[in-house]
């Protein structure tokens, strides 16, 4: 699951650095709670005090999916830490 994470994380570091050169990186998302939550959280970690959502005039939050890639690249590269800090505080089975 580890390397799954990682190679995840790598892909999406990947495609945003090419996404982040196209001409247009708009990217909207539904307006729900968890979205929400996702999407402030992204612009927080970018600039604190970045704490307002965008919304587009069909009631979508917009973004830019290049640095929603990035941010979930992050994400996922600290789920695989954690799995990986998991692994090794496991006690050993074998004797």
């Amino acid at each position: 699951m580890k390397n799954i994470l990682s190679i995840a994380a790598d892909l999406l570091d990947i495609a945003s650095d090419k996404a982040s050169n196209a001409v247009c990186n708009d990217y909207y998302l539904k307006d729900t709670p968890e979205n929400r939550e996702l999407v402030l959280a992204m612009q927080i970690e970018q600039d604190p005090e970045d704490t307002e959502l965008c919304i587009a005039q069909n009631g979508d939050i917009l973004t830019f999916d290049h640095v929603l890639m990035s941010y979930l690249a992050g994400q996922l590269s600290f789920i695989s830490l954690v799995i990986e800090i998991k692994q090794e505080r496991k006690p050993n089975d074998s004797v």
